[in-house]
């Protein structure tokens, strides 16, 4: 097997964001993090990987979350577990508060965006764009297909979109959000760590990030940031108790399939930032 790219230099502007830097390469396997798939896992205590102080994933975690402007961040399976995570939590405030178990997303949305809400039991309906040749998104579309949905459970806006390469009013689209008290998610899998993103200044409840992608890192690796607010829904730990042993999994979290292991992905990100 041989990799037919090695010394090339990759101008796929939806690649560029995830070349690894050498040094963070040359660290990987000097340090001998390569070695074994459960390289993080040695001296987990609490039995949750984002809970690990040694390698410290945990203050990683927290500086995640401070540098995109959230509260709170949880690492996962790449940005379409991160995308899941925030579909069931909206899935699940959606019954709790009687909206309609309804995502608005843009057009332009990745494919795991959708899959994430069919996953969920959420139906997604799209504000059209403005068509060729420019195809974007508008916020005055985001209203009319607000207007007529109602209360939906979640509005997603795609960032930067993989199709176009267009760069969506988030701020604005937040917003029209925050007026209409809607939870709303910005997936910045294309954007996040590759230009500067605040999740405050776009009004966002949610920010989904892709490492692989923009940030430098090995795949699959992804990262959702949260308010504090949000946090005790979307990293709500388990109270599963099955009835003959009677164990409990009290440190694992159900949105991340109670627990990203993160391996060599989780330690390359963390070399890179």
């Amino acid at each position: 097997m041989e990799y037919r790219y090695k010394n090339t230099i990759i101008i796929n502007p939806l690649m560029r964001g995830g070349i690894i830097p050498k040094e963070v390469q040359r660290k990987i396997f000097e340090e001998g993090w390569a070695e074994v798939g459960y390289d993080v896992c040695f001296d987990c205590i609490e039995g949750r990987s984002s809970l690990i102080t040694k390698p410290p994933i945990h203050s990683f975690l927290d500086e995640i979350a401070k540098f995109f402007g959230g509260d709170a961040a949880e690492h996962t399976f790449g940005c379409r577990a991160a995308q899941f995570a925030v579909m069931q939590t909206a899935a699940k405030a959606a019954e709790e508060q009687e909206r309609k178990k309804i995502v608005i997303a843009d057009p332009n949305s990745h494919y795991s965006t959708n899959i994430a809400a069919e996953m969920c039991g959420l139906e997604v309906v799209e504000p059209p764009h403005t068509g060729y040749p420019e195809y974007r998104v508008t916020p005055e579309k985001f209203v009319e297909k607000i207007e007529e949905v109602g209360e939906p459970a979640l509005v997603v806006l795609t960032h930067a979109d993989p199709y176009f390469g267009n760069l969506a009013p988030a701020r604005e689209i937040g917003k029209i959000c925050s007026e209409h008290e809607i939870p709303y998610m910005v997936n910045a899998a294309y954007t996040g760590g590759v230009i500067p993103i605040n999740m405050k200044d776009f009004y966002a409840d949610f920010l989904t990030l892709s490492a692989h992608k923009s940030m430098a890192s090995v795949a699959p690796l992804g990262f959702v940031v949260t308010s504090f607010e949000w946090s005790k829904k979307l990293f709500a730990t388990s109270s599963a108790k099955p009835d003959w042993t009677g164990r409990v999994f009290g440190k694992k979290i159900p949105n991340v399939f109670g627990c990203s292991i993160g391996g060599l992905p989780l330690i390359s990100s963390m070399l890179s930032f």
